[in-house]
């Protein structure tokens, strides 16, 4: 028998290549020869100890030509084996690059899963679109795989390694669902737009060195900053006692999002994601939360990187919990924020020109305290230590509000205004040894009642509260000989990669650009959408590094505005008339021709408002004829039904709550099959020439229907009913070919 070497392992191979065919079992060690294949049906790794090397392969699927959000369909699976290697694979146009349930001792090495299955995005630079938010709450039956995607997806594995694969440009990169005792290292998941890692009930499991840059939706700089629950690593549902080292997780939505899960949240009140170690990660640049922890117990922050977050640590309702030795600079809103904690231990951190160095509060909430976790859990804020920190040139040190037996000891301070805010009365506050720089301790106590602060190393006192008593001590402390207590040493984890970004890189949330597809490279000049439709006006957007453009060629009746000008830019196109028509525009950016294909539909659509009782919690009205039957409460005339009124009433006539919304029009159409589409919160139903199209008559949060229709050349009408309940309002209309 003949041995290559095979990553870093001598392994034997079959004595010679062979082709892949569709839907191949894979028995014994396999080489498949070189080339580009176009499978329709998985290739199935089916016994033992088999080896699958795929060096030179791309596989292809039979869909690939379709949008990426029509992708289907997985490359490789491997199913109830062990021993199994899947390497070296190119795998593109999947809904799953390599699925495997069930294996013990699997590893996928090498393989390059970019370019699979994707959600087109609805948002833009000018508005968020709520139907963009992704929902990771649920997973035990594969939602995730079944609406989101994956490059490599593990289902109920034991001991998997999975090392230096790449994947970009999709939806999810690695997703770890109820699988244990496995490695994840040196691999690259970046320009995602849900999850470079998601994790589901999985345990144990050693993720180190890997890159997970810029997972990201829901951003436009400077004017929204949501992040739709995209992050670098996304660890849900009773996943404890992981080690997360060394990784890279920056320019994400959260750099990292850890939750309880519902099963503890509303269902037995106990359990939690707890007892996982991050070590040495940077989170910067994170759209929300560096880090996102929350109901969880026992884990530990631990020298990890959280600069230019809008929270640094968001830890609401988590308890005995190490944050020790990171440094959190520039947070908007806060280093760190803990709601409701308990038992926190911050010690030997650096806040760095943050608003808020360590916000901590509760507040009385009857709804939450009567859900299991509420009746189970102590829900209060208190027991916290805060030890051996320097704030340097934050807005305010720290702030407290309805907090109990609070140790501020041994820090250093040397804030832009405020060291210590005191909100609410906040019994048991210890406040001493601790040195403030710059001569002066600004302590703001807007509870108006005593707050004891000890002995601390200072020259001059200014407070704005009148009832702070203090004492002064003239000696600088001594240095704690000791370290400190709550350090680790770093943990011995596998891989040699270094995975964070380069010094000479671009960084900074400036530098996260979403098209319509997710993340791109914002050194790139970029144009989108590519493809798209609307109702009335059609919107382009060029992104990019400073620089020109010029539409070159257009096609069919339609004004372009402007022609010309710099980057970045919006491109107005307006149909000549009523009807529909699909435009082409050629549009150089930087010598290089793209082309742009938009159709527009335009007639003008007449609103009519009604409002309807309340007949009980999240009903739709009862008799809807009747409502609709009843004078308007008011109307409009617009060119598209294209409302996001939020919470909001949308005149001054209509109720912000419990309305109806009936919009018609008619628009000439040439003969075709046609997709509408509807965005829609709360109920809707869309009828063309009085037969139904799309009916989603459901209380639900904003979400996008389809449906489609035929018709001939001629005059067709068009009518939308939509009912919201409350909370949030949403409605739009538009058509395709």
């Amino acid at each position: 028998m003949r041995y290559r070497v095979f990553l870093s392992a001598l392994i034997p191979v079959a004595a010679w290549a062979v082709p892949l065919t569709d839907g191949m079992e894979i028995r014994g060690s396999t080489v498949v020869s070189p080339g580009t294949y176009v499978i329709s049906q998985p290739i199935r790794v089916v016994e033992d100890g088999a080896i699958l090397d795929l060096a030179g392969v791309v596989l292809r699927s039979s869909q690939a030509d379709r949008a990426a959000d029509e992708f289907d369909g997985v490359a490789v699976v491997a199913e109830g084996v062990r021993d199994v290697r899947i390497a070296n694979a190119a795998i593109r146009g999947f809904k799953v690059g390599i699925l495997a349930r069930a294996c013990t001792s699997l590893v996928i090495q090498g393989c390059d899963v970019s370019e699979n299955y994707r959600q087109r995005l609805h948002s833009t630079p000018v508005r968020e679109n709520l139907v963009d938010w992704l929902w990771p709450h649920h997973n035990d039956e594969d939602e995730w795989m079944t609406n989101y995607g994956a490059g490599i997806y593990l289902d109920r594995c034991l001991g998997v390694v999975v090392e230096g694969n790449t994947g970009h440009d999709g939806q999810n990169g690695i997703i770890l669902s109820r699988t244990d005792s496995s490695f994840v290292y040196d691999n690259d998941m970046s320009f995602m737009s849900g999850w470079g890692l998601g994790m589901w009930r999985s345990c144990s499991n050693e993720v180190s060195r890997n890159r997970f840059d810029y997972c990201v939706r829901g951003y436009s700089h400077d004017l929204y900053r949501r992040g739709q629950d995209s992050a670098g690593i996304l660890v849900f549902e009773q996943c404890s006692d992981n080690v997360f080292a060394f990784n890279s997780a920056t320019h994400g939505g959260d750099g990292f999002f850890l939750y309880a899960g519902h099963e503890t949240l509303e269902r037995t009140g106990t359990g939690g994601s707890n007892r996982n170690l991050l070590y040495g990660n940077d989170f910067s640049h994170a759209v929300a939360n560096g880090i996102e922890a929350t109901f969880s117990d026992g884990n530990r922050f631990i020298a990890n990187t959280m600069d230019e977050c809008e929270y640094g640590i968001w830890a609401g309702y988590s308890y005995n919990t190490d944050i020790v030795e990171n440094v959190i600079s520039r947070c908007a809103r806060a280093g760190i924020a803990i709601e409701h904690g308990h038992d926190n231990w911050i010690e030997g951190n650096i806040f760095e020109a943050n608003r808020v160095g360590v916000l901590l509060w509760a507040f009385s909430n009857a709804h939450f305290d009567s859900l299991p976790f509420g009746r189970a859990q102590n829900t209060r804020s208190e027991r916290y230590r805060i030890l051996r920190n320097r704030f340097q040139a934050d807005s305010t040190s720290i702030r407290l509000d309805n907090s109990v037996d609070i140790r501020i000891e041994e820090n250093e301070f040397n804030p832009l205004q405020t060291s210590l805010t005191v909100r609410s009365v906040c019994p048991a506050l210890s406040f001493r040894r601790n040195t403030v720089l710059g001569g002066t301790l600004s302590v703001n106590n807007e509870a108006r009642e005593p707050v004891r602060l000890g002995a601390n190393f200072t020259i001059v006192h200014d407070f704005e509260g009148e009832v702070v008593i203090t004492d002064s001590l003239t000696a600088a402390p001594e240095a704690d000989s000791s370290g400190f207590q709550r350090s680790l040493p770093p943990p011995p984890v596998r891989g040699t990669g270094d995975a964070f970004l380069s010094p000479d890189r671009v960084r900074g949330r400036q530098s996260i650009v979403i098209s319509d597809w997710g993340p791109v490279d914002v050194s790139l000049p970029h144009l989108f959408p590519l493809a798209s439709a609307a109702w009335g006006t059609g919107t382009v957007f060029i992104t990019g590094p400073p620089g020109y453009f010029n539409v070159g060629l257009v096609t069919g009746p339609v004004f372009v505005e402007p022609l010309a000008g710099r980057i970045p830019a919006e491109i107005v196109v307006t149909p000549h008339r009523q009807g529909f028509v699909t435009t082409t525009l050629q549009i150089d950016l930087a010598g290089e021709p793209v082309d742009c294909q938009i159709s527009l539909a335009s007639a003008p659509w007449r609103v009519r408002f009604f409002g309807w009782e309340r007949s009980g919690p999240d009903d739709l009205p009862k008799d809807w004829s009747a409502v609709i039957a009843a004078p308007p409460l008011d109307s409009l005339l617009v060119d598209a039904v294209d409302f996001w009124w939020g919470g909001k009433a949308p005149t001054d006539a209509v109720p912000a709550e419990r309305f109806a919304t009936v919009c018609e029009t008619s628009i000439n159409l040439p003969t075709g099959t046609y997709a509408a589409h509807t965005i829609s919160d709360d109920g809707v139903r869309l009828f063309v020439n009085d037969a139904p199209v799309i009916t989603n008559w459901t209380p639900h949060f904003a979400r996008e229907d389809r449906g489609v229709f035929t018709v001939g050349t001629g005059t067709h009408r068009f009518r939308v009913e939509h009912c919201q309940i409350d909370g949030s309002s949403w409605l739009q209309v538009w058509i395709d070919r």
